[in-house]
């Protein structure tokens, strides 16, 4: 769509003024019989509707172009989907497992975005029988959630994916296990990782606590990983298991956590299983 384009048309300066008094009321086409005359269309009408739909199609962030006849609809797209419409071309979903960068597709009108940061490591268990207690299970990568404009977006966003914490090994005492990384999604939300689980020795093994989140419109935390187990007799604690993050659980005793951001499971006399990475996934609605 674009301005009139016509003899005798003028600029902005030297249009038509609306009236400011008279009663509003509705076109007719006149009827001779009865002397009614048909109403005359002012200028300065045409011009209230011209710039009504040009005021439309600028707001929707559209280049006025002549012979294109649907960019009123277009800017209708950009500056009003509802989901419930139907009038997305496309929804489509990112997955990020390691770090980079996220560019909108293009069309997107808002993305969600969840960020989880990487689960916490087991601690291995006492290798001896003498130290009969299981190491602590990690705990859980917190969560961030948010949806976000494309304007608040832009052009990118840098991902950074926190690592998932490694188990450490069995010993008499056993070290803790390793905490998981951050993940971060720009300035925009932050996924802690969940802490590794304690080391089994004297006393059982305590399990990591989980990873918080922070500046979603909803931050979970990551659940906390489970203590080991103590035996009395001769004999070996059983580990912990892994704290699970919101996209699900960690690992059983001493094995790797299941699902991105679970935390390891601790060791009975063996070494504590690893924690998940954490993951940042964008799920862009796109319009048509």
């Amino acid at each position: 769509m674009q301005r009139v384009i016509a003899a005798n048309s003028v600029d902005s300066a030297g249009a038509d003024t609306e009236p400011t008094t008279g009663t509003p009321g509705y076109f007719t086409s006149g009827n001779p019989v009865n002397s009614v005359p048909a109403t005359t269309i002012p200028g300065y009408w045409l011009d209230m509707i011209q710039e009504e739909l040009m005021a439309i199609i600028t707001a929707g962030g559209v280049t006025p172009a002549a012979n294109t006849w649907d960019q009123v609809l277009t800017a209708l797209n950009a500056l009003y989907v509802p989901a419930s419409s139907g009038v997305f071309k496309e929804v489509k979903t990112q997955v990020f497992t390691s770090s980079g960068t996220y560019t909108p597709t293009t069309g997107m009108v808002y993305c969600e975005v969840i960020a989880v940061g990487g689960g916490g490591g087991g601690a291995g268990g006492g290798n001896t029988s003498n130290a009969n207690s299981g190491g602590g299970g990690g705990g859980g990568g917190g969560t961030a959630m948010s949806v976000f404009t494309a304007a608040t977006i832009g052009s990118s966003q840098t991902i950074s994916i926190g690592s998932g914490g490694g188990g450490s090994g069995a010993g008499n005492p056993s070290s803790g296990g390793g905490g998981g990384g951050t993940t971060t999604f720009g300035s925009l939300l932050t996924a802690g990782g969940g802490a590794g689980g304690g080391g089994a020795g004297a006393g059982w093994g305590q399990g990591g606590s989980g990873g918080s989140g922070s500046g979603g419109t909803i931050n979970f935390g990551g659940s906390a990983g489970v203590s080991g187990g103590f035996y009395t007799g001769v004999g070996y604690g059983s580990g912990g298991s892994g704290g699970g993050s919101f996209l699900g659980g960690g690992g059983n005793s001493s094995g790797p956590g299941k699902s991105y951001g679970g935390g390891g499971g601790g060791g009975s006399s063996n070494s504590g299983g690893a924690g998940a990475a954490g993951v940042v996934i964008v799920k862009e609605y796109i319009s048509a």
